[in-house]
């Protein structure tokens, strides 16, 4: 007998093509302010540093916000501000969607209609067939 988990998902994982890093000079970036550097000298050669499947808006925008969410104000802020406890206004959401929309800024140009497993596949598209540049 085999057990096969289903249905699990990672939302708060980036992966990244080693190889496009490395004939760039660059390294994985680690922190936010990493990514911004990395994804401005992917942008400057015409490569898109993010891929998101982006096809399904309503929860590609949900789960950026979530984890963003998460990240810049806290499990705790999250869990109270979606029951309702905190104000839509809260300075930690205006920064939360900042942060959302600096971040989508990075993603390719086709992203809206790509899947999760399309996007995932450009990521390793970009160098194996060397079509990365946009």
């Amino acid at each position: 007998m085999y057990g096969v988990p289903i249905g699990i998902h990672r939302m708060n994982v980036l992966f990244f093509n080693k190889k496009i890093l490395e004939q760039q000079g660059l390294t994985a970036p680690t922190t936010w302010a990493d990514f911004y550097q990395v994804g401005d000298a992917l942008k400057a050669q015409g490569i898109a540093p993010l891929a998101i499947g982006g096809n399904v808006g309503f929860l590609t925008m949900v789960l950026a916000f979530d984890n963003v969410l998460v990240a810049k104000a806290g499990a705790e802020f999250r869990a109270s501000y979606l029951t309702g406890h905190e104000d839509p206004a809260d300075a930690r959401i205006r920064d939360t969607l900042t942060e959302v929309v600096k971040i989508f800024g990075y993603m390719s140009a086709d992203t809206t209609s790509l899947g999760w497993d399309q996007a995932a596949q450009e990521v390793v598209r970009r160098h194996d067939r060397n079509d990365y540049r946009r």
